[in-house]
């Protein structure tokens, strides 16, 4: 295993960001990304594994070399990508504003269309489910709540595409013209629907706050840029026709994104425990009161999904 001296990270150059972790250059070649909380080694051995399944089975993503010891914490060497992340190119040519929404959605497409079985990766639904089963035995959230999102899962149609969980601008960079991932932490098999619902979460969510450089850091673009790539990527992932369809998915897949927002304690290990309870406050204000509404309006919209 590859070690790096703890005072790396005080020089080495910030390539990437995330809400939960943070990429740093090596040399032109190489990166390290390291969680912001310790992480154990079996957590990157399994990124790592997510990476060369994905690899395997043609999935964009850039590849990973080793696990890396950096002072009492672990992380992840990378391909070194010399290009800019696509949310800096949004910002930075909004004239090709449109080609972007495009790339962006064929990606999501791509991913939806690889078929990995059920032994790959992890099901995205035992994930959550998961997650439930953590509040309650913690006493975030009761039982009955834990219940009600189990029966939002449990209408969720089975499928084993690839689902990568958090596909957004800040994490994706071009490769030869391709659009390539970085990280797989929450890479699994599920409906497309965790996806959408993924990438709505990282644009919908921040750009609530009104603060540009929170949602640059959760998404990689400023407020009213998320929200109008939101409605672009809805409108042109889907196939909409009008704006009132566009709106009736978009309140659909915020749904999803607020189905994902409920496992931030579980997720988000950085969060303080005021976020924690804003988040909880929220899901039963919000969220957990409508999941039988949300299964009903569903209805034929299920076919809208490859």
């Amino acid at each position: 295993m590859k070690k790096l001296s703890s005072d790396f990270i005080k020089t080495a150059r910030i390539i990437d960001k995330s809400p939960i972790s943070i990429s740093y250059e090596i040399d032109d070649e190489t990166a390290v990304k390291l969680n912001l909380y310790k992480t154990t080694v079996q957590e990157i051995e399994q990124l790592k594994s997510n990476s060369k399944n994905a690899v395997r089975m043609g999935i964009p993503v850039v590849f990973s070399f080793d696990v890396v010891q950096c002072g009492e914490n672990y992380g992840i060497i990378y391909e070194n990508l010399q290009s800019k992340t696509l949310g800096d190119l949004i910002l930075e040519n909004p004239e090709n504003f449109d080609k972007y929404v495009d790339d962006f959605v064929d990606l999501s497409r791509k991913l939806a269309a690889v078929h990995v079985g059920y032994n790959a990766f992890r099901s995205i639904k035992e994930i959550h489910e998961g997650y439930c089963e953590q509040f309650v035995q913690k006493g975030f959230y009761t039982r009955e709540e834990a219940d009600a999102v189990g029966r939002m899962l449990a209408a969720i149609p089975e499928q084993d595409t690839f689902v990568h969980s958090a596909l957004r601008p800040s994490i994706l960079r071009y490769s030869d013209d391709e659009l390539t991932i970085y990280g797989l932490r929450d890479a699994g098999y599920g409906h497309p629907i965790f996806d959408v619902g993924g990438t709505v979460l990282t644009l919908w969510s921040p750009a609530l706050t009104g603060d540009d450089k929170r949602v640059k850091w959760a998404c990689g673009l400023d407020c009213a840029t998320a929200v109008r790539f939101q409605r672009a990527y809805i409108r042109k992932y889907f196939n909409c026709t009008t704006d009132e369809e566009v709106e009736k998915i978009e309140r659909l897949m915020i749904f999803v994104a607020m189905q994902k927002r409920f496992t931030v304690p579980a997720i988000f290990k950085t969060a303080d425990e005021n976020k924690l309870r804003e988040v909880q406050e929220d899901s039963r204000k919000n969220f957990l009161p409508y999941i039988d509404q949300w299964i009903a309006d569903m209805g034929d919209y299920w076919e809208r999904f490859l």
